[in-house]
């Protein structure tokens, strides 16, 4: 599988250092924001109050456009959860990488894309009930 490219990285760049002036603009108070623009290919973590003032916790995650939008479907992203798979143990990798999260107190995972020069939330929700059941993945056969 090819690497990722410097476009790819300048991309991702510009994305995260919209997100904690996205989040601003919501009603959070980031306190702090885990972003280093010096470093690439890197997690980011806000800490904040929410609107409601609880403390909390945010791993951001950025997706990617991974289908276009044809009439009959909207578009399709996606993310890269953990990029660490050890002798194809997915369910284990998975394991290990909400271990890690709760480590971390993460209290939320915020999957966002970016579309030009705006940021779209796909998803936001608590990370408090995650468990890693019925890991599914696609098997690739040599054709």
């Amino acid at each position: 599988m090819p690497g990722r490219g410097p476009e790819s990285y300048a991309s991702e760049k510009i994305t995260r250092e919209m997100v904690s002036p996205f989040f601003k603009a919501r009603g959070f108070d980031v306190r702090n924001d885990s972003f280093n623009s010096n470093e690439q290919g890197q997690t980011q973590t806000l800490e904040a109050k929410d609107p409601t003032r609880n403390s909390i916790r945010i791993r951001v995650k950025v997706c990617w456009q991974s289908r276009k939008a044809t009439p009959d479907k909207r578009p399709g992203y996606a993310c890269q959860l953990t990029g660490m798979i050890k002798d194809g143990d997915w369910e284990g990798a998975v394991k290990k990488y909400i271990e890690r999260a709760r480590n971390k107190q993460i209290t939320h995972f915020a999957f966002i894309v970016r579309e030009g020069r705006r940021l779209l939330m796909q998803r936001f929700c608590r990370f408090q009930n995650w468990r890693p059941f019925g890991v599914h993945r696609e098997k690739h056969t040599a054709r």
